[in-house]
């Protein structure tokens, strides 16, 4: 009894941990707005450890820093690693797990207005 309690927990950790960041479930301007961006050249990554398709893009006057945009509306056509894209839009406050990695890298929810192919 104790081992298939075990593995049922198991399974439902599993679960948990492997599933894919949903966008279409993403709320994202239900948090504190944060800024607007017009005409922003950025690239499209698929982050592994986040699991879904962010958009980072260099802040304007610094050679050091970097937004990370969780898109919530990010056509499939442009889910594409490393695809180079030009955007408006709205970063809102985003208190998701974020990633380790370098000082410099702000993550935030992503509402995109308008996005094309660079």
């Amino acid at each position: 009894m104790k081992t298939k309690i075990r593995f049922i927990l198991l399974s439902f950790v599993s679960l948990l941990l492997f599933q894919c960041d949903d966008e279409s479930k993403r709320d994202c301007t239900s948090g504190t707005f944060v800024k607007n961006v017009i005409k922003t050249s950025g690239i499209v990554h698929f982050d592994t450890k986040l699991r879904t398709y962010v958009i980072q893009a260099g802040v304007p006057g610094t050679y050091d820093s970097v937004d990370i945009g969780l898109p919530c509306n990010l056509s499939d056509e442009l889910r594409k690693d490393n695809l180079q894209v030009v955007f408006d839009g709205s970063y809102y406050e985003y208190k998701g797990p974020t990633p380790e990695g370098p000082v410099g890298l702000t993550y935030y929810y992503l509402d995109l207005h308008k996005v094309t192919q660079k």
